[in-house]
């Protein structure tokens, strides 16, 4: 989530930057800046593609010394912090629902039907526009501007009788900025920058967006209502005597002409016309801002599918072999390390043979907090093993492994505890070699690092445990052990 907000915040404040200093129309600079706020909608999926690891443990089990695994501790604070997120986000979003329903009552309850030369003028309009979607007007006392509300079955609601004193011309001008906001769903757009914004309360950079969004809006329709510079004399005319009333505040869902600052839009209808001459591409622009989005979303979903493909900070070894009571396996490990050789966890857990069993171990490196999920599976002749390790309550890595299910094995050998780090291979056959009064042949191109940490373990599982680890074989003849590389 932190990701996210962090690149969405980047591609918005870009948007901003260009919407504020490059040559681009009003209907461009919206279209750039919805595209950086419904950044904030696309979230990068970062597990559905990725490929978990597989390695082979057959050459990697060792068997170990386990104990039972504790349960993670249980924190209340992400439920506490979901709350705190959830609770004003709703409290937000029914706020605006709520005055948005009452606004769009409060004025319909008292329309009257719109005079014939306001249909005629709305006929005329939709037919210059090739807009086919059924519209209606109506007159309301409660508009001091006209307004369009409703997402579905629009409605176009003028001031009553303010527009009593605009001529034919005047009068199509304003509902062509209108019928404009019908035509690119505005209404529609403003609803889903709501959700955006109540769910992203917290991010101011989205409220600020919000009244440049708002802003663009209308003049984006100012330029769909005045394309040529008879038309912006004719449309500024017209904005003028309707506006000249207390300006309506403004609601999500609603497009409304005085939502806007008079004077800011009267500025940009007398630039219109030179800023169209050298203003950047729509279409390129707009293309160039949908594929940043898009290549923003899927790169950090590719970052992190290639890092956990790539990065196993720790590994299971493990051994599986049918246990003393019938049908049933003992599964144990020792998850260590990679870089340090450090054994962070010890699973072991006996389960019955078909059935699937869990392990989960919560630990930490000082600074960190490490949990780690082992899932096991009776495969038939091997068990799978999926081992999960989370960082902070981030996934941090995800590997799948398989081991062959041994044969049962007595271990007689006098018991014995190592506590090795980093140890030469060598020198610790040499010791097994010694303490036991065994004869242990090796190749001296031997080479190896051994990690181990056991208490009580019978020399000869300490020993092959070892082995298996350094992915070494071993064959008594008499009273001598030949170390062979496994094949």
């Amino acid at each position: 989530m932190i990701t996210h907000l962090w690149i969405s915040t980047v591609i918005l404040l870009l948007a901003m930057l260009a919407a504020r200093f490059l040559p681009l129309t009003a209907r461009t600079r919206y279209g750039v800046l919805v595209c950086g706020l419904f950044k904030f909608a696309i979230p990068a999926v970062t597990l559905t593609f990725k490929s978990p690891i597989v390695l082979p443990i057959r050459v990697l089990n060792g068997t170990m010394p386990l104990g039972p695994l504790m349960p993670a501790p249980v924190s209340h604070w992400p439920l506490v912090l979901q709350i705190a997120w959830i609770a004003p986000a709703a409290a937000i979003a029914t706020a605006w629902l709520i005055a948005h329903r009452r606004m769009v009552a409060s004025a319909l309850k008292g329309s009257r039907p719109a005079s014939p030369r306001e249909q005629n003028a709305l006929a005329s309009v939709r037919r210059q526009l090739h807009l086919r979607r059924s519209v209606e007007v109506v007159r309301s006392s409660v508009c001091e501007a006209p307004a369009v509300v409703r997402v579905i079955r629009p409605i176009i609601i003028l001031p009553d009788g303010g527009c009593d004193s605009l001529d034919d011309g005047e009068l199509e001008s304003l509902l062509r900025h209108e019928c404009a906001h019908v035509a690119r769903a505005d209404n529609a757009i403003a609803l889903a920058e709501a959700a955006i914004i109540a769910t992203f309360w917290f991010h101011p950079l989205l409220w600020i967006a919000q009244r440049a969004i708002a802003s663009a809006r209308e003049q984006a329709c100012d330029e769909a209502a005045a394309g040529t510079p008879e038309a912006i004399d004719t449309y500024m005319s017209a904005l003028s005597k309707i506006c000249r009333a207390i300006l309506a505040p403004r609601l999500a869902g609603v497009s409304c002409m005085a939502s806007a600052h008079l004077e800011e839009r009267l500025d940009h209808l007398m630039r219109y016309q030179s800023l169209r001459n050298r203003a950047l591409s729509h279409r390129i622009v707009l293309a160039f801002s949908a594929l940043l989005v898009v290549g923003a979303t899927l790169g950090s979903g590719l970052k992190a599918i290639e890092s956990s493909s790539k990065t196993t900070p720790f590994t299971l070894y493990a051994d599986a072999r049918p246990s003393d009571e019938p049908k049933t396996l003992t599964f144990v490990g020792n998850i260590v390390e990679v870089a340090t050789g450090r054994s962070f966890a010890n699973p072991e857990v006996k389960f019955p043979r078909g059935v699937p069993a869990s392990m989960r171990t919560s630990t930490s490196d000082g600074v960190n907090k490490l949990d780690f999920q082992v899932e096991i599976h009776d495969a038939g002749d091997t068990v799978t093993a999926t081992m999960s390790v989370f960082k902070n309550g981030t996934l941090l890595q995800e590997s799948n492994y398989e081991t062959i299910i041994g044969k049962p094995r007595n271990y007689t050998g006098k018991p014995i505890s190592l506590n090795l780090h980093d140890a030469d291979v060598k020198d610790v056959l040499r010791m097994f070699g010694q303490l036991t009064g065994t004869k242990i042949n090796y190749s001296e191109t031997l080479q190896g690092k051994v990690t181990i940490n056991v208490h009580d373990m019978p020399w000869d599982q300490a020993f092959e445990a070892i082995l298996r680890m350094q992915h070494l074989s071993w064959k008594m003849e008499g009273d001598t052990i030949t170390i062979r590389q496994s094949q």
